[in-house]
């Protein structure tokens, strides 16, 4: 059965009626996402990803340098956990290049409405553009932003117990006719 030509799935909660479940249901099984993919809650009247807010701030890098990320679920880890954002070196301001394909291997950082900003980040360099399906993609000065899906998570340690986010590995790949790079903040 497909959905608006999506094969929609049926999410089975936890059978403890007082764990959440449903929209920012965090899964504790490693790896975590969206490392090798994304699950979105699909809109009933048009069948389209319900990404809803998204959430864009800074993050540190496991080599000290700083980077654009999207926060994703707030709900399941105490603050969230930071995934490195990408921009593709052949994407023109307010276009988008990576689709389909592209898409499935470069998660578009999708949101229901005007992302929130925090964590360092300029709001006035934060928008949207409509993809073609009709979803908004989260922008960083124009250019529109992506998350790995080889990404790989930073998880806290007995030394860095605070210590969360992603390491960066998609910085400079190169795919679809361009290159990947990590978004340097403001």
């Amino acid at each position: 059965m497909l959905y608006d030509a999506i094969p929609p799935y049926l999410f089975d909660p936890p059978s403890n009626p007082c764990v959440p479940f449903g929209e920012g249901f965090f899964e504790p099984v490693a790896p975590l996402p969206p490392w090798h993919g994304e699950w979105n809650l699909l809109s009933a009247p048009c069948g389209l990803p319900d990404a809803g807010t998204a959430a864009i701030e800074t993050e540190t890098l496991p080599d000290g340098r700083k980077a654009v990320a999207a926060e994703m679920y707030p709900n399941a880890v105490p603050g969230g956990v930071a995934v490195t954002a990408y921009t593709l070196s052949r994407d023109r301001q307010w276009d988008i290049d990576c689709l389909d394909a592209c898409a499935v291997r470069w998660i578009p950082v999708l949101s229901n409405g005007r992302p929130n900003v925090a964590g360092g980040s300029n709001a006035k360099d934060v928008g949207l553009v409509i993809q073609p399906d009709g979803t908004h993609q989260v922008t960083c000065e124009g250019e529109p932003l992506y998350l790995y899906s080889a990404e790989q998570p930073i998880f806290p340690t007995p030394a860095a117990p605070q210590t969360t986010g992603t390491a960066g590995n998609g910085n400079g790949l190169w795919g679809w006719g361009g290159r990947f790079p990590v978004v340097n903040p403001w």
